[in-house]
């Protein structure tokens, strides 16, 4: 992270934001339980617009995608990991 810091000013307060459970926007993950599969940019627009949350990076399987293409296909089981100011305890998918 301090060879982070210093390439790009103001990230090592990001990252202890991140990092931080307690304050501010903290990455969570949850399990995508719907039958129906969808898209990353349809997924990506929903947390948007309902949750507030940020979309970072797709598991499938133990592939983590950082930053996932919006076509990438997301299936049932797939974990999503997304930045919120708290945990989403249930997500209405649809």
């Amino acid at each position: 992270m301090l060879a982070k810091a210093t390439i790009d000013p103001g990230s090592s307060q990001l990252h202890q934001q991140l990092l931080d459970a307690g304050t501010g926007m903290t990455q969570y993950t949850i399990t995508y339980d719907c039958d129906e599969p969808t898209d990353t940019q349809q997924l990506f627009t929903h947390l948007k617009q309902r949750y507030q949350a940020t979309l970072i990076a797709i598991n499938k399987g133990g592939d983590l995608t950082i930053n996932p293409d919006i076509d990438l296909i997301v299936h049932s089981g797939d974990t999503i990991h997304y930045i919120a100011s708290h945990r989403i305890q249930s997500i209405q998918w649809k």
